[in-house]
């Protein structure tokens, strides 16, 4: 193992609440994962040029941002956000990969998924899809 484990408690009654805008980085070659749940109001924001896995049930009333490294919904992992913004900043480089049956990111709001800023410089994105996973905005 070459990061961390955040394991969901056997009662399901944890889970991850940002208060505001919360960031998660992750190191070169360091891969976080974290099986228990984001929720409530909050913002989160990932950097860093490592990895973080999302394997929870997670519900954001704020925005999830992939501003470096990559962040992987995988093994049925959902992810429920108001709206995404990958590379947002000049520069960065960010990955964002949904894969496996049951795993999903659904944003709520308007907006939907951007990549970089408008109209301003911004980094490299990719989002991929993968193995029945699931990708949904609306329109």
């Amino acid at each position: 193992m070459d990061g961390y484990v955040i394991n969901q408690d056997a009662g399901h009654a944890f889970s991850l609440r940002p208060d505001g805008t919360a960031t998660i980085s992750t190191d070169t070659n360091v891969t976080a994962t974290i099986n228990a749940p984001f929720t409530g109001s909050g913002s989160l924001i990932f950097g860093g040029p490592g990895t973080v896995v999302l394997t929870g049930a997670s519900s954001l009333g704020g925005d999830l941002t992939v501003n470096g490294g990559t962040v992987k919904i995988t093994s049925g992992g959902t992810v429920q956000s108001a709206m995404a913004n990958i590379a947002r900043d000049a520069g960065s480089q960010a990955t964002v990969t949904v894969d496996g049956a049951g795993s999903a990111w659904t944003i709520t709001g308007f907006n939907g998924f951007l990549t970089g800023q408008s109209g301003l410089p911004s980094g490299s994105a990719a989002i991929n899809v993968l193995n029945g996973g699931k990708l949904s905005a609306p329109i």
